[in-house]
This record gives C-alpha cells, structure tokens and sequence, in this order.
C-alpha cells in the first residue's frame, strides 16, 4: 500500500511494493494479469507525490487522482499523444486506464498554481 496517497498498489494480489527514495515514490508490481494502481493525491501542500515511477510487467495501469483537500481539481495528463483530462470532485477520486502505455515520462498537470507532477513509466 502507498502510505501517502492511499491507493492500492496492486489489484490482483500482486507481490510488488512501494519505496520512496529522495522524494521519488516508486511501485512495482509483479506477477501475471497483475494491475497496477499510480495513484497522486492533492492535499494542502498541492499534488503529491511529486515523482512517481511506476513498473507494471504486464502493461495494466490506472492513473488514479485523488481530492483529500475538500476542493475540486482538474488535471491534464500530458505526453501521451492526445492530452487527457480528469475532473475530480472534493472528497473523490478520479481513475483513468492507461493500459498498453508506452515506457517514459509523463506530465500531471494540474489547473491553476499547483505544480506539474511527473509519472514515469518503465
């Protein structure tokens, strides 16, 4: 589990595990048909966590964005060929499959004054 975003790291029973290194969260799942959870949340002090490596063997990911400040946001996620938006309601959480993503870095790009988030995908 993420401690600090509360989002599963895995929704098969995965044997993966979470670690975080100089502020750079990473997840990583392992086994067959295992799903992987990357999940970013908006508290307080703005998106969190700021980097977030994600390593799903077979390719199934969920992007998950998660209001625990009592404010709606809206995110871009930049760098996938198409930009793609999610709407989040306070106290709710948004999720968006990025199943068969291509290894590299993506942009999390939230609306108004908060900082981008990176999300790498290896």
């Amino acid at each position: 589990m993420l401690t600090a975003g509360a989002a599963g790291c895995g929704d098969s029973g995965d044997e993966g595990g979470t670690t975080t290194t100089g502020g750079v969260t990473s997840i990583s799942a392992t086994g067959p048909g295992t799903s992987l959870t990357a999940p970013f949340t908006f508290a307080a002090d703005g998106l969190t966590p700021s980097s977030l490596t994600v390593k799903a063997p077979d390719g199934r990911l969920t992007l998950r964005i998660i209001s625990a400040d009592g404010r709606p946001h809206g995110v871009s996620i930049v760098g996938l060929g198409v930009d793609r938006r999610l709407l989040v309601q306070p106290g709710r959480r948004a999720d968006l499959d990025l199943t068969g993503l291509a290894a590299g870095r993506y942009r999390v790009v939230p609306d108004g004054a908060t900082e981008p988030v990176t999300l790498k995908v290896e």
